[in-house]
């Protein structure tokens, strides 16, 4: 029999999963970053923790909702995969909670997308973004540096870096964000020096940052560069070392996620010594009715 456990904070959740999610560091930085930096008070009033509990096998899977018009993110070994779904099935037909999609290892998220989709009567999930998560454990040299040079962002880069963050939004999340909505995340990353920069002839044309720590590994993220510059080699240079001064700070790995359906920037990474660990994916329902209670 499989039963959910729910926590009040991810201080406690992570008390009891954080062992069980770090068997898997790298494929599940995301569950582990996001989980962690709510320990420390990172807009997690609204967010909601779960655990699925066999009672032969023990702990056989986790999910988050980090706010309630969030998507739930689930993690789960593949061979657990089956007594994941059957539980989360129970709870959401139990509780009657509603939500606009799950996010998760491409076939758990799939298998969950399908049954809630069942059990409210709602067309087939859509797939919205097909990732890949890749691990770097050590840099391969890359062939060629792009003309330019790495740094990281200082507060005079803001009107540069706002509109690409804004960019970023659209292209990678699907999301369309304000100034405003913009501002805030970029000021957190510029204050803990985690928001790099490429910078040619003294226009900056490509940015990556990098946070979500866990215990051994650190994610790279938010890597963009503008339609006009790209095909330069400017992302990947700052990629690189971005990725070359996180090895340096003691971290033993790093992550990030990238779009399968772009077979340039993934044989880039793979090229400079990423390797994908896992497929992930994110399927959303009709924007007509799914709405948290």
């Amino acid at each position: 029999m499989n039963t959910i456990q729910t926590y009040p904070n991810a201080n406690i959740f992570l008390e009891d999963c954080q062992t069980f999610l770090e068997e898997q560091e790298a494929i599940n930085n995301l569950i582990l970053g996001l989980s962690l930096q709510m320990t420390q008070g990172a807009d997690a009033e609204s967010a909601r923790f779960y655990a699925i509990l066999n009672d032969q096998k023990g702990l056989v899977g986790c999910a988050i909702q980090t706010s309630a018009d969030r998507n739930i993110l689930i993690a789960s070994k593949e061979e657990d995969f089956e007594s994941l779904l059957e539980a989360m099935a129970n709870m959401i037909e139990a509780e009657n909670i509603r939500f606009p999609g799950v996010l998760g290892p491409k076939k758990l998220a799939h298998c969950l997308a399908e049954v809630c989709a069942q059990h409210y009567g709602l067309v087939a999930p859509k797939l919205v973004f097909d990732q890949g998560v890749y691990r770097l454990d050590a840099l391969i040299l890359l062939p060629k540096i792009a003309s330019g040079r790495f740094r990281f962002a200082q507060k005079t880069d803001r009107a540069s870096i706002l509109p690409m963050f804004k960019a970023f939004s659209v292209e990678a999340l699907g999301e369309d964000i304000s100034d405003e909505e913009a501002e805030k995340p970029i000021a957190a990353l510029e204050s803990k020096g985690a928001l790099a920069v490429w910078e040619d002839e003294g226009i900056i044309v490509s940015i990556a940052a990098f946070g979500r720590q866990t215990k051994n590994g650190v994610s790279v993220s938010h890597v963009y560069t503008p339609p006009e510059y790209r095909r330069k080699g400017y992302a990947s240079s700052c990629v690189f070392q971005l990725s070359e001064y996180l090895l340096s700070q003691d971290f033993a790995f790093c992550t990030l996620f990238t779009d399968l359906a772009n077979p340039i920037s993934n044989s880039i990474y793979q090229k400079m010594g990423y390797r994908q660990v896992a497929d992930f994916a994110t399927y959303v329902f009709p924007a007509t009715e799914l709405k948290i209670r």
